[in-house]
């Protein structure tokens, strides 16, 4: 949610994404062509299934196809920007250890320890650093993609744990359904909609400040 809804929305029949096997154990075993188990079964095409991730650098190069421009500071995959560091970092957030941009691919060549990207698995582990997933994994997807993803968070903000709708003690409304957004949006009175990802403990820690903002807004006429 919302992206599985799109999907259903648009009434989408096939949908073609990036995934590798050389991603890790979690997709070890996917293959190029797939059913997801989307609003009553989805094709699902990964094209790269049985490239490396060399094998993608590579092709740029030899087809002149441009990177992402973080790749030559020394970030081999993209997460959300947060939570995102270079393999190596100076820290070791990423489980690699050293200066940032000491291994990148600029122009068609390799500068640095290329296995520290290339080996099995290696590619996403400067994503979400820091973050889990409830079985205690460490996190690698964003989560939008998942079956059931939106179903997956301890709690809703301002609900409290096992309480989600109890929202008597805040300023802020919850929108309960797109049509509630949308009779907000065509409305006369002025709003602030903040959209969030409830099982994101950052979007969690900022409950106060929404709660702040909702307050603030309030006394001037805005929901």
């Amino acid at each position: 949610e919302p992206f599985q809804r799109g999907l259903k929305t648009l009434e989408t029949d096939v949908m073609i994404n990036g995934r590798r096997r050389d991603h890790g154990d979690d997709r070890a075993y996917v293959d190029i062509a797939e059913v997801a188990p989307i609003g009553g079964g989805l094709a699902k095409l990964n094209p790269l299934a049985y490239w490396t991730f060399e094998d993608c650098f590579d092709y740029a190069a030899q087809e002149g196809i441009p990177l992402h421009p973080t790749v030559a500071l020394g970030y081999p995959s993209q997460g959300d920007a947060k939570d995102t560091v270079p393999v190596p970092d100076p820290d070791g957030l990423s489980g690699v250890q050293g200066d940032a941009g000491a291994v990148k691919f600029v122009d068609g060549q390799w500068t640095g320890d290329k296995t520290v990207w290339l080996d099995y698995g290696k590619e996403r582990i400067g994503r979400f650093v820091g973050l889990t997933t409830k079985d205690g994994k460490t996190k690698t997807e964003c989560g939008i993609h998942v079956d059931g993803a939106e179903r997956t968070w301890d709690r809703d903000l301002w609900g409290g744990v096992g309480n989600d709708d109890d929202q008597s003690t805040t300023a802020v409304t919850a929108l309960a359904s797109q049509e509630a957004a949308l009779e907000l949006k065509d409305a006369d009175d002025a709003s602030l909609v903040v959209v969030y990802a409830p099982w994101c403990p950052f979007c969690q820690a900022m409950e106060a400040e929404f709660e702040k903002v909702a307050e603030d807004l309030a006394s001037t006429g805005v929901t």
